[in-house]
């Protein structure tokens, strides 16, 4: 509690320090409410740098528990922070785990902590409560099946911008001067895609994979064949 005097600012403790209370287990699996009950991952948590391997992957990875298709996990990284600085007690904060400050430390923990035996300690613990991450092939299916769906996007698109190039130029107003430089090219491909999931490929698809797409949209603006909401709408649509 913070007091203020006349000339002087006063921490004072509190009579009844703040206390972490986990959720009540309910109908729907609910992971905070199940790992605060598990005694073996309470323990673990002394340790401040399986605190920060847990805050992490906990935070980065999608959960599920084994048998059922609705869960309640975290709902942000800091009500995960919130829960991991009750359990261990030491009168931190949620703000201590978010930034690797556990145990009155000064620099925060180094990533470095993420060693192999303290993230199967984790995979262990939520195995031993019926929840678990995607395996590598889920992954890999997840990957391929988004860029499938980015694939056929890109096909609507692509149509869509075929019949805009008919109209005539200067359709509207001129709102967009030509670029000093050329627009950049916009892939299809994003991290962890591997271009041998698309298959065999038709020419239409072939085109519409090619980051000249984007080039024939901004085309479409400097020649005033499209206002600014249409260029908007192409342009959510290129990178959906």
């Amino acid at each position: 509690m913070l007091v203020l005097h006349p000339a002087d600012t006063e921490f004072v403790d509190l009579a009844k320090q703040p206390s972490y209370c986990p959720p009540d287990p309910g109908g729907i699996p609910n992971l905070e409410a199940e790992l605060a009950r598990s005694p073996a991952f309470v323990a673990d948590l002394g340790d401040d740098a399986f605190a920060m391997t847990a805050f992490h992957l906990l935070a980065n990875k999608e959960w599920m528990k084994i048998g059922y298709r609705e869960v309640e996990t975290f709902s942000g990284g800091s009500e995960l922070a919130d829960m991991i600085a009750g359990l261990r007690a030491k009168g931190e904060i949620y703000l201590d785990v978010r930034y690797g400050t556990l145990s009155g430390r000064e620099q925060p923990i180094a990533r470095g902590v993420f060693s192999e035996d303290r993230v199967h300690r984790l995979h262990r613990h939520l195995a031993s409560i019926g929840w678990r991450t995607h395996t590598p092939d889920e992954i890999r299916a997840i990957l391929r099946e988004d860029l499938q769906r980015r694939l056929r996007t890109r096909v609507e698109l692509l149509r869509q911008v075929k019949e805009l190039e008919l109209r005539q130029a200067g359709s509207f107003p001129s709102w967009r001067e030509t670029p000093r430089f050329p627009p950049l090219r916009v892939s299809i491909f994003r991290d962890g895609d591997d271009p041998a999931w698309l298959g065999a490929l038709s020419p239409e698809e072939q085109e519409a994979c090619s980051g000249e797409l984007s080039l024939r949209i901004s085309a479409l603006a400097t020649s005033a064949r499209i206002d600014r909401s249409e260029h908007q709408k192409l342009t959510d649509a290129l990178v959906r």
